[in-house]
């Protein structure tokens, strides 16, 4: 949760915040019970296990816990927590806008069977205690806020459907109705019976913003968040101008039609969560437009089959569309260059060594080894470039086709050789991440863009790479990954015969 946050907020103040709240402490287990059931259930040695140790025992006998049941357990007791303390929301006028979504929570259906009848028996001192301690203060509001951004990651551990939307779109509510309104207030402001720190809420809605573009590209959808809504990113704190231009300082030698730039001393995050406001439009636009609008007219995305690209882009009246999204795509590719071509130095990798070579498959025809291992300093910056290649991916997949120029077929055939081309560059880019190595946090945000490299990928060498990454990540991080896995063989058509006889 902290990737993009040098502050580390939720592994730095969270966990002490919880020692006092038992439903953060309560959403903290439930995540940790998660992650620990996932790691047995890959059936991992004990001595890959070392830093589980505290929990599982030396000898291993908690192995046969039922963690998933555990984590249930907790997550129905934090969830109980959670609905006794939006009690009072719900009665408040002010709060309208939270209702809706709050009221979630307090439906007792919301819950799984099995836990009800223990979650909903809350004591009355219990309940008294909760609301005495947990009155309208700043630090009630920062442990709901946190309290929700732990639930999120819950369900997005494993589940990708209605409870993980379910969440985020509550969180969206407490983000525009609480915290980004104070977030734009000018500064400084009264200290007074503070609602929740300028930390805290940055934290929480940058956290935010990263489950948001998962969601989005996961469920071929446009983002919550609205990348358009320039004061709602300057109150979370992006340096964007009014006209969309990012800008951290103002260099003469910055070049005038330069859209994005930095000083060398910028913090790593400022320059990651940039990348992340990039990835949200460009999610956007590869997103299905409206119907009526026509803007899809001309671009072939890569959900579509070719019948119905082909269909898009011959209805009539729809020149001026396509020339607005090309226009769209031209400037996402720029910012994103622009993103890259001015990082600060420590985005670069410390050492770079090429992937062992055991037979001749394993090189390129140039000679080349297929891969090459990156390795990074700080994982930020691993992760960061990581979601920098898997965007533009999505770009090159999502080109729009001027008509003009594509009645040619030497101008055709140039435009896929070229998409090809760039898009076998950006994948190997991401497997030489991932064959560095990073850390856990990293290796579980590189699951859908290992995914996306191995769908361009046409060498069976590659793609069984690409496998036995994402093997590994359900490994080493509990991860799931045998839907994506198994995704990728349909692709391409693979029995696990095949698989085995190419490893």
């Amino acid at each position: 949760m902290d990737l993009f946050d040098l502050d580390t907020y939720f592994s730095r103040i969270v966990p002490l915040k919880a020692v006092q709240n038992v439903m953060l402490r309560s959403a903290m287990a439930a995540v940790a019970a998660n992650q620990i059931g996932q790691m047995m259930a890959n059936h991992s040695p004990l001595e890959d296990l070392q830093h589980l140790l505290p929990f599982v025992g030396e000898d291993g006998v908690l192995q046969h816990t039922d963690w998933f049941y555990k984590a249930a357990n907790y997550y129905d007791r934090g969830i109980s927590y959670l609905r006794i303390f939006l009690q009072r929301w719900l009665s408040d006028t002010n709060n309208e806008g939270f209702t809706a979504h709050a009221s979630r929570y307090n439906d007792p259906r919301s819950l799984s069977e099995p836990n009800n009848s223990a979650t909903l028996s809350v004591s009355p001192r219990k309940r008294r205690r909760i609301s005495r301690t947990q009155s309208s203060d700043g630090a009630d509001m920062e442990a709901l806020v946190a309290a929700i951004s732990v639930f999120s990651l819950y369900e997005s551990l494993d589940n990708f459907a209605e409870d993980w939307s379910q969440h985020l779109d509550g969180f969206k509510a407490l983000l525009e109705s609480k915290i980004l309104p104070q977030a734009a207030l000018s500064v400084p402001r009264p200290r007074a019976n503070p609602f929740i720190s300028m930390k805290a809420g940055r934290a929480a809605f940058w956290n935010f913003a990263r489950a948001d573009y998962l969601a989005a590209y996961v469920n071929h959808s446009k983002t919550r968040l609205d990348p358009d809504n320039l004061t709602m990113w300057k109150a979370a704190g992006l340096p964007v101008m009014d006209d969309g231009t990012l800008n951290y300082y103002n260099d003469p030698s910055t070049p005038i039609n330069a859209v994005v730039s930095y000083q060398p001393g910028d913090r790593e995050d400022l320059v990651s969560c940039t990348l992340i406001w990039i990835v949200l439009r460009t999610m956007n636009f590869i997103a299905p437009q409206e119907d009526g609008t026509g803007s899809t007219a001309g671009t072939p995305r890569v959900f579509d089959s070719p019948a119905t690209q082909i269909k898009t882009g011959s209805d009539p009246g729809t020149p001026g569309a396509v020339q607005t999204r090309i226009v769209r795509w031209k400037h996402l590719r720029r910012q994103l260059e622009d993103w890259y071509d001015n990082l600060p130095f420590t985005f670069q990798p410390y050492a770079i060594a090429a992937a062992g070579a055991q037979q001749p498959s394993d090189l390129l025809p140039d000679g080349r080894p297929r891969f090459a291992r990156l390795f990074f300093s700080v994982p930020m910056c691993a992760a960061a470039l990581q979601l920098y290649h898997f965007a533009q991916i999505l770009l090159l997949l999502n080109q729009p086709v001027d008509e003009q120029d594509a009645r040619h077929p030497a101008n055709r055939l140039r435009m896929f050789r070229q998409v090809a081309e760039e898009s076998e560059h950006h994948s190997r880019q991401i497997c030489g991440i991932a064959l560095g190595k990073p850390p856990p946090a990293v290796s579980r945000q590189m699951v859908h863009s290992l995914y996306l490299a191995g769908s361009c990928f046409e060498e069976k060498e590659d793609r069984t790479v690409v496998l036995e990454l994402l093997d590994n990540i359900a490994k080493e991080t509990g991860c799931p990954t045998a839907h994506r896995i198994r995704d990728l063989k349909e692709q391409w058509r693979w029995e696990d015969d095949a698989v085995r006889e190419i490893a």
